[in-house]
Formats: C-alpha cells, sequence, structure tokens
C-alpha cells in the first residue's frame, strides 16, 4: 500500500486527469507511474472502486429540498443572460428586504444552505431577509442555453470570471429588483462569487447603483500571497491546463462523472476519508480548520461540491495569480492582440466599484489572504467595513461551512446589514 501522503498527492493531482480520460488511458498512466516512481495507479483506482457512497440525506437533497427541510418555501426561476445560458435563481420568500447570494468557484448555492439550520441561506431568511441565490452558468443548476447542448457543445463552455460578472450577475441582479419590484438590493458573495461582482462593478459601473451593500466574504481579486496546496497548484496550472485541453476537456467535476463519482466514494467513508479529502485537499487550499468541519461534515459536502464549472474559468484564475494581475483571460499575444487590440488582457478598474463594500477576510485563509484583500481594499473607493475575524483559525470555507458561523461571522454580517441594507 502506497503512503498516504503520495497517495493524496494522486487523489488531488493525478486522478482528476484520469477520470476525465476515462480512467483508461495507458499511455498517460503509464507516464505518470515512469515520473512518480513506486506507484500503481490501478492499485489506487481499484482501493476505492468497490466501495459505496455513503452520503447522509442532507447530502443527496437539493437546495430546495433543503430549504423545505429546514422550515422554508421555495421557489424556482430561469433567467436567460444577454449571451444566451440559462440560469436558475432559488428564491426562500420573505417580507424584509431582498439579498441576493452569489456562490464561489466549482461550487453553487447549495454551498449557503447545506449547513441546515446555521446555514446563511436559512439564518437570513428566520430574519425575515427576502433571500435569492444565484447559480452561474456551468453548475448543476445552470447547464441551460438557447441554442447549445454543454454535453455536446464545447464552446458552452468557453467562458471564465469575466462572462460571470458581466452577465450572470448583472441578469440575477435585475431579475431580482424587477421581482421584487425595489430600486437597490443588497449582494453577499463569497470567495470568486465576490471576484464576479469586482467584475460587474468595473465594466458595467451602472450596476453599483443597484446595490445597497456588497458584503464580500473572502474577497478575491488578487492573489499573490497565497499559501500552501493552492499556491503549488497554481503553478502547476499550465501544464495541467495544457494535458487536459490537449484531451479535449473543457469542463469538469460533472455530475455521474467518473470523477465526481469517485470523489463521493473516497470522501464519505467512516474510516480514511477526512485525512484524505480535508487534510489532504480541502484544508492544504483553504486553511487548516478542523474544529468548523468535522468528519461527520464530509457526509453531507460531497454531495454537493465540487460543482461543475469550465476548466478556462479555473485556469483564468490561476493566471490572475501567476500574472499578479487582476485582468481579463490571457489568451496569448496573439490572440490578445485579435480580442482586445492589445498585447495584454486588459485590467479591470476597481476605482469603478463605487458600490458600499464589507470586506471580511480570514487570517488563516490561504487563498484570500490579508495581504491580497488590503491590495484589494487600497483600490476600491467606497470601503464601509473591513474586518479580519477574530478567530484565528478563520479560513476561506468557514464563511459557508463553518460549524460556528452563528458566533464567529454572523453577528458582524448583520452589523453591516442592519446599517445598510
Amino acid at each position: 500500500m502506497l503512503p498516504l501522503v503520495k497517495e493524496k498527492l494522486i487523489v488531488i493531482f493525478v486522478l482528476p486527469i484520469l477520470c476525465e480520460s476515462s480512467l483508461v488511458d495507458p499511455i498517460l498512466s503509464s507516464a505518470i507511474e515512469n515520473v512518480i516512481p513506486n506507484i500503481n495507479i490501478t492499485e489506487i483506482i481499484n482501493k476505492y472502486s468497490p466501495l459505496q457512497s455513503h452520503l447522509s440525506e442532507d447530502g443527496k437533497l437539493n437546495f430546495s429540498e433543503l430549504a423545505v427541510k429546514y422550515g422554508q418555501k421555495c421557489e424556482e426561476y430561469s433567467v436567460t443572460t444577454e449571451d444566451k445560458y440559462i440560469l436558475t435563481i432559488f428564491h426562500i420568500p420573505g417580507k424584509g428586504r431582498p439579498v441576493l447570494l452569489m456562490h464561489g468557484l466549482i461550487d453553487s448555492s447549495d454551498t449557503f444552505i447545506i449547513r441546515g439550520n446555521i446555514s446563511l441561506a436559512i439564518t437570513l431568511a428566520d430574519a425575515g431577509y427576502d433571500v435569492w441565490a444565484a447559480n452561474f452558468r456551468g453548475n448543476r443548476y445552470s447547464l441551460g442555453h438557447e441554442t447549445l447542448d454543454c454535453e455536446k457543445d464545447k464552446e458552452y463552455w468557453d467562458f471564465s470570471l469575466y462572462e460571470f460578472g458581466y452577465y450572470d450577475s448583472s441578469v440575477c441582479i435585475d431579475f431580482v429588483l424587477q421581482q421584487t419590484d425595489k430600486k437597490k438590493l443588497t449582494v453577499i458573495g463569497h470567495s470568486q462569487g465576490t471576484t464576479n461582482f469586482f467584475v460587474l462593478g468595473s465594466r458595467r459601473p451602472e450596476y453599483n447603483d443597484k446595490i445597497n451593500v456588497f458584503i464580500a466574504l473572502a474577497p478575491v481579486a488578487y492573489l499573490s500571497h497565497m499559501r500552501g496546496l493552492i499556491e503549488v497548484a497554481v503553478k502547476l496550472a499550465p501544464p495541467i491546463y495544457s494535458a487536459l485541453t490537449s484531451l479535449g476537456v473543457v469542463d469538469v467535476f460533472k455530475e455521474n462523472s467518473a470523477l465526481k463519482d469517485f470523489i463521493e466514494v473516497a470522501c464519505t467513508q467512516d474510516v480514511g476519508s477526512y485525512e484524505l479529502c480535508f487534510d489532504g485537499a480541502i484544508f492544504p487550499g483553504a486553511g487548516f480548520d478542523s474544529e468548523e468541519t468535522e468528519p461527520q461534515f464530509s457526509h453531507v459536502v460531497f454531495g454537493h461540491y465540487p460543482a461543475r464549472s469550465s476548466i478556462k474559468n479555473i485556469y483564468h484564475l490561476s493566471q490572475i495569480a501567476n500574472r499578479n494581475k487582476f485582468a481579463d483571460y490571457d489568451y496569448g499575444t496573439i490572440k490578445n492582440l485579435e480580442v482586445y487590440g492589445a498585447t495584454d488582457p486588459p485590467e479591470f478598474d476597481l476605482g469603478k466599484v463605487k458600490a458600499k463594500t464589507a470586506l471580511f477576510v480570514g487570517e488563516n485563509d490561504f487563498l484570500g489572504t490579508v495581504e491580497d484583500v488590503d491590495t484589494l481594499k487600497s483600490q476600491l473607493p467606497n470601503v464601509v467595513k473591513y474586518q479580519i475575524l477574530p478567530r484565528k483559525e478563520f479560513n476561506h470555507m468557514d464563511f459557508v461551512w463553518g460549524k460556528h458561523m452563528p458566533e464567529t461571522l454572523y453577528p458582524y454580517v448583520f452589523e453591516v446589514l442592519d446599517k445598510y441594507s
């Protein structure tokens, strides 16, 4: 049997490529075994393949079903973007002010409700807010398009964070305002959900006037001070992206795919899964904090996460980190000239993001680090709240998955909501 640390590395970095290549590419398997001595790809796959998933009930329920389970009504709407993508927005009706939730990378609206009664969506609803939860193109809830088939047309997946911000965020805001007959709403974003808003505010500045306050949880714009596994992954991104595109892969984490099924099985066992998936993958990327995401939560979260997305989007974020610029997708000099009329992609002008903004950062966040959020803060013109959360261990995922969010996060969020929304 392989040492656990080496097994973690194989599961995290190698199996995604193999799974997207149907797990049976002998040339690729042989090449990997030559580069990493004393491993056997087949042995690893066979170790987990006979096992069964052990998702809990909450791991199997969708957003609407979870809302109902935790005492709320839920409505589902479809909205169509200017470039013809069809998105799903969930609505937990309330008589209070509208709040729109925007999820992060390889995630969905589920992230705001999988903690049940202490989740952000349910907590806001219980407090009387009118809660709306967006789903950006490409995840399990937003796979529709007026002319393209996400399973057959590779061009469907030709999008990154620009499209999330410019098209998806704008149509969701407009839809909620139309449905509620309000002139303004409050937006709460997590991780790339904040990135998308910064793109929107910079490229469509008129949307700043539609926002009471933007609450940015674990904000991401600059990525120059990442720590842990995510820093290593970013440096490996170019060859991994090249390998995947050469195999014709344009998206990852498809529902019922070999990769998604493997993750669900490997990460929901009673023995070994927490060490493999949280200690081996989540914590090295988000920051180590075992007090907030206990082993039993594995049986919930891996029914919802990771969610499907385009590899172009993931690679775009790695470009921002490697280039140290918050800018459009970099196609390379020749295509940049064709697309942008310049050799380098244009940067997003954060000075145009004039909406009132509250920034919440965790000191132990390996992705949205204090240093990078400080850079972001210096460029935003209307920061009304900047809060480094007092709990020293607070990491990137504690903002949505934390076991003690009612004590460690919500008092600060509701202070901003009460003042500005």
